[in-house]
């Protein structure tokens, strides 16, 4: 569960703990707006502010165990995939894959069920797709 005041604008600094396994914590935006992570289960729209541009932001934290959370920004509605991918190009999870209205999100993952590693994630919106590298380690 995401609570926001409204207009977060960009994150700028973020301070999280695990508690039972699970990320919690602060986040402070432009013009001191705050941002409370306490779960990472589905995803959340975090602002109400339309991005300019698409956007994948490195997952937070990294290296990780088991969980993690991915930013993200899309400027256009539509269909949203977001899916993991071993090492070798093997897709190990499809966490995202529906539509989406234009805005800044954050999903968390949770990864219980794979092995420690280098895992790329990629986001495909329209016709954007970008990757990043994240590392389970258990």
């Amino acid at each position: 569960t995401l609570a926001h005041s409204q207009g977060v604008g960009n994150l700028q600094d973020i301070d999280f703990v695990i508690i039972d396994n699970c990320p919690q914590g602060w986040a402070v935006g432009n013009a001191g707006a705050i941002v409370k992570l306490t779960s990472v289960t589905g995803i959340s729209n975090y602002n109400s502010e339309i991005p300019s541009s698409y956007s994948l932001k490195q997952n937070y934290p990294n290296p990780f165990n088991p969980s993690t959370n991915i930013n993200f920004s899309i400027p256009k509605s539509g269909i949203v995939t977001l899916k993991i991918y071993d090492m070798s190009g093997k897709e190990v999870a499809s966490p995202l894959n529906e539509f989406k209205s234009a805005g800044n999100y954050i999903l968390g993952f949770n990864a219980s069920g794979l092995s420690s590693g280098a895992y790329l994630y990629r986001l495909e919106s329209n016709d954007f797709s970008d990757s990043k590298k994240m590392f389970l380690i258990k």
